[in-house]
Order: C-alpha cells, then structure tokens, then sequence
C-alpha cells in the first residue's frame, strides 16, 4: 500500500502530460513563428514579419518618389492653390485654416511642404514629397491594425495590396489636391487609437496610470480633431470610433 501510493496518481500523470505537450508547442511557436529574427537582424530584435513589412513600405515609397520625381502625374489647379498656401506659410507667415476658397478641408498639405520650401526650394517635387510623408505611417498603422486583429502573414497580405495600385489611385494618392493623402493616414490611426485603448480599458486607481490614460484618451481627442479639421469624410470614423469608446 505505501508503495501504491507514493507514486504519482492518474490525474498527476494527465497534468504532467498535459504540461509537457503545452511546453512543447510553445518552444515551436517561439522558434518557428512568433520570436525568431533574421540573423542579419538578430541584434536588432526585429522578426522575420517585420523585416518583409519594412521591405514593402520601403519599396511602395520608393515607386512613389520615382513617380513624382518624373513629374506624374500632372500639375492641376487645386495643386496650384495648394502650393501657393505653402508659399505663403513659408515666406509670408500665414496660417491658413483652411483650403483657399472655402470653409471646409483644412490646409495640413501645405503645412507639411512649407518646410521643405524653405530648405530645398518651392517646387512640385517637394509639394508631393510632403504629403508623401503621410503614406509611410498609413500603410505602417494598417500592418498594426490586421495584424492585432487577424495574423502577421494576412497582415503582410494586406500590406502588399495596399503597396501598390492603379494609375487612378496613384495619382490621388500623389496629388496635393486636399483630402486624398489625409483621409486614410487619420482614418486609420483612429481605428488603431481607438482598439489600443479597447483592449487596455479597466477599472484602475487615481494613481499615476489613471493619469497617463486620461492624457490618451486626450490624445485620441487631439487625433480626431486633426482628422475632423483635415477632411469632414473622417466624421464617421470619429463617430464610430468614439461610440465604440
């Protein structure tokens, strides 16, 4: 009897079974999908997704800068008006609100080239180059956005339509015309804002990180703003996003 029962029981043996096999899968998961880098970049923490999501950013940019550095598309008269503004905010001072001429779109393009005016010189190239900053953090707040949702590889799946696309989508995409290159930037970020702060709410103290979540949810105020300012297509998200809160 007393050697019967020093030894594991049946429902020990199940748990130590159980355990082994968890055990297992996780180490898999480690080296073959979650934590394993590239060894070019193993000092550098950076995982096999990551890398293909920043070969794909890099490469969509760099289409884009070849395309207006070849003059594509063409100059209109909205891009005119817009370059004007950034002329007037580089060397006159002004601070336009809005888009010439009406009380509506906010002129956040012609903030983005008037630096790049006074450094480089007010040229159409450098008009583009501005709001082509925005492209950059939109395609980069999408990788976040499925991948928290989804998996990493549908997330580089996504990355890569959204890398490329036809001549008339280009073309809004590469046109200071107001609106075009704004609108996904902000509509995206306020989708991703809104699902970090989802997932992280809770009840918690009047302590210091009750602090720093009041100051994000101002953030995420300040972010709707900029999108309501920036283009009035962007109230749906902020309602959605805001009743979703």
């Amino acid at each position: 009897m007393n050697d019967c029962s020093s030894g594991p029981t049946p429902r020990q043996k199940h748990k130590q079974i159980y355990y082994n096999e968890g055990k297992k899968r996780l180490q898999n998961d480690e080296v073959f999908h979650v934590h394993k880098p590239l060894p070019y970049f193993k000092h550098l923490r950076i995982e096999q997704h990551g890398v293909y999501a920043l070969f794909l950013i890099t490469l969509a940019v760099a289409l884009r800068v070849i395309l207006i550095a070849q003059g594509w598309p063409y100059l209109n008269s909205d891009e005119g008006t817009m370059g004007l503004m950034a002329l007037h905010v580089a060397y006159h001072g002004e601070m336009p609100v809005f888009f010439y001429g009406q009380g509506y779109m906010g002129s956040m393009e012609a903030y983005l080239a008037a630096p790049l005016f006074q450094l480089f010189g007010p040229s159409a190239f450098m008009l583009r180059l501005g709001l082509l900053l925005l492209y950059p953090l939109f395609l980069v707040n999408m990788y976040l956005l499925t991948r928290t949702l989804y998996t990493k590889g549908f997330a580089l799946f996504t990355l890569f339509l959204l890398s490329f696309g036809s001549a008339q989508l280009l073309s809004l995409q590469l046109s200071a015309t107001g609106g075009h290159p704004d609108t996904p930037f902000f509509g995206s970020l306020l989708i991703l804002y809104t699902l970090v702060l989802a997932r992280t709410a809770g009840e918690i103290p009047l302590t210091r990180e009750r602090r720093r979540r009041v100051l994000a949810y101002a953030g995420w105020g300040l972010v709707a703003g900029l999108a309501l300012w920036t283009d009035p297509l962007l109230i749906p998200y902020i309602v959605m996003s805001g009743w979703y809160l």
